[in-house]
């Protein structure tokens, strides 16, 4: 693959099906034991257990120790795993580095997303608190940075939300083509601001309940492309003709499978959250890591690996046409067809369609509670310290703008928005990778380690060091394409947007400490 081909591929493949990936925040509710606790604004419930919603959210309530059932934890995060975005934008990694290529870059982020967990349990313990992340990266990193991070981490989830309302337009335009996309954003919005503004003991059950329907399906997805990979469906027997087609099973070498791993980390980046939830028993820090990266290493892979089969990296179905948000971007929908089983897409599109509003009301319950939080500590305005439907209005509000930038000029605010959830995400694990290189070879730590630390993250220091090195090298090589044959400014921004606002947030936090106008507490 030549510059301008990859350049051409990032461009058009890499910004649009980003739109909808998979990201579950659902990880954070579940059903306290006894009485109904509900919704702490401390930013831990969104690593914690909420039962309640927004309307019983609690300025100053006392963290949450109850502990969270193993299934729990494990269910719901894989739910989020295996999400829209996996079955999207999943087959793209195949059309980027080929499907050799896609396997090791679902290896990678597998591995990463193990190391961000084992990584987030040894510092939780570590250093003793209880809290969100980013409090912790104040002690370790500063002030400035600290806020920073927090800042980040809420911007975030709204773009997430902005994200999921353009998306649900998208994808119920496979149902209703001459319906403008537009029209069902801000109705979409409404109906998720509603839930996450009332009682959420319900969505906590039909969140379990759909992780497991949205788990069968995707089996039930690989054992029909297997079939069909064999011959025994469809009348063609594919073998390996597809792993020896061009320039498979590697396409693009290592910038290949750089590009491929923005596509795999988008169904795994927010799954480390689960760990957080899991430091409250010893029990679960050492099952949760495990069984959740090895489920989702056996479904990725073996989806990947049947895709790769059946679905050439040079497909027609990667070029022809806009890529969307509805079942005929999936390479899903593909195999169905080559299996004959056409009303399959449909099938496919109701689970984009619920996955994309589950995402969004529990991007918009945990910014409502992050910014809650913030406030708190002084990181935000106090006009919504206490008051859960005012931080709700401010975030439904913010994410409405993002569904209008995208509106009015959907490339370059796309772009934006890709890079602020892609970029946001690697932030947040190259956060703890380094919170967690710090405390293990800190001489405070070293001398507590035998009696303080009881979870010692397996895979240190390769792990963190991967993670640490991982942010860096994508964007250095996204920026070098898109600059390599022709200027790609929707790559350039994807690229960069978010990182010049991490940096814009960093020195803002540190005016505001220096002249006292904000205080981490």
């Amino acid at each position: 693959m030549t510059a301008t081909e990859s350049v051409k591929t990032l461009e058009n493949r890499v910004i649009e099906p980003l739109r909808s990936r998979g990201w579950y925040a659902w990880w954070a509710l579940r059903e306290t034991r006894g009485s109904d606790e509900g919704l702490q604004s401390d930013a831990s419930t969104v690593q914690s257990a909420p039962r309640g919603g927004l309307g019983e959210l609690r300025a100053q309530a006392p963290f949450d120790q109850t502990e969270v059932a193993v299934w729990q934890i494990v269910l719901t995060t894989l739910g989020g795993g295996v999400g829209s975005g996996f079955l999207l934008a999943g087959g793209f990694t195949i059309f980027s580095a080929g499907p050799g290529g896609a396997l090791v870059a679902f290896g990678i982020s597998v591995a990463m997303l193990f190391a961000v967990m084992t990584s987030l349990i040894e510092v939780r313990e570590a250093m003793g608190e209880a809290g969100p992340y980013y409090m912790l990266a104040v002690r370790v990193l500063g002030a400035a940075v600290g806020a920073a991070i927090a800042w980040n981490f809420w911007l975030l989830w709204v773009s997430i939300a902005a994200y999921e309302v353009v998306a649900v337009g998208y994808i119920v335009r496979f149902w209703a083509p001459h319906v403008h996309p537009a029209v069902w954003g801000p109705v979409a919005l409404v109906c998720c601001a509603g839930v996450a503004a009332g009682n959420s003991r319900w969505y906590a059950r039909a969140e379990h309940a759909f992780s497991v329907l949205r788990l069968g399906a995707v089996l039930a997805l690989v054992v029909v492309g297997a079939l069909v990979a064999s011959g025994r469906v469809g009348g063609h027997a594919y073998g390996t003709e597809n792993w020896r087609h061009g320039e498979a099973p590697f396409v693009g070498g290592v910038v290949g499978i750089i590009a491929a791993t923005v596509y795999s980390n988008f169904s795994v980046v927010g799954v480390e959250a689960a760990a957080a939830m899991a430091v409250k028993s010893r029990k679960a820090t050492r099952v949760v890591p495990v069984a959740v990266c090895g489920t989702l290493a056996v479904v990725f892979l073996s989806s990947v690996l049947v895709v790769g089969l059946v679905v050439p990296y040079d497909s027609g179905w990667f070029r022809t046409g806009e890529v969307g948000d509805s079942a005929a971007s999936s390479v899903f929908t593909f195999i169905t067809e080559q299996a004959r089983m056409y009303a399959a897409a449909h099938v496919v599109n109701v689970l984009l369609l619920a996955s994309a509003l589950f995402d969004c009301c529990a991007s918009l319950y945990v910014a409502a509670a992050l910014l809650g939080d913030l406030a708190t500590r002084a990181l935000a305005p106090q006009w919504v310290r206490g008051h859960p439907a005012r931080s709700l209005a401010a975030c439904t509000a913010l994410a409405l703008a993002g569904w209008g930038l995208g509106c009015i000029n959907p490339e370059y605010a796309l772009a934006i928005l890709a890079g602020a959830i892609g970029v946001g995400g690697s932030i947040t694990w190259c956060t703890i990778a380094y919170m967690h290189c710090s405390l293990r070879w800190s001489r405070r730590l070293k001398e507590k380690r035998s009696s303080a630390v009881h979870y010692r993250a397996p895979l240190f220091p390769l792990g963190p060091l991967l993670c640490l090195a991982y942010l860096p090298a994508t964007l250095t090589t996204l920026v070098v394409l898109a600059v390599w044959a022709g200027f790609s400014a929707q790559l350039f921004l994807f690229a960069t947007a978010q990182l010049f606002v991490f940096l814009i947030l960093v020195a803002a936090a540190a005016i505001a400490q220096r002249f006292g106008f904000c205080c981490c507490s």
